[in-house]
């Protein structure tokens, strides 16, 4: 590899994020369909 590759530790947000991903809590959004959600995306 041309550069170095390091393993830091990630921030207290990021690990909220990754343990809530991990128990499947706040999976949801502002889309009530992947419809809604790819019009909002290509416009």
């Amino acid at each position: 590899m041309p550069f170095e590759v390091k393993a830091d530790e990630p921030n207290a947000v990021t690990c909220a994020a990754m343990q809530a991903a991990e128990n499947n809590a706040d999976m949801h959004g502002p889309y009530n369909s992947v419809r809604e959600m790819m019009a909002d995306l290509d416009s």
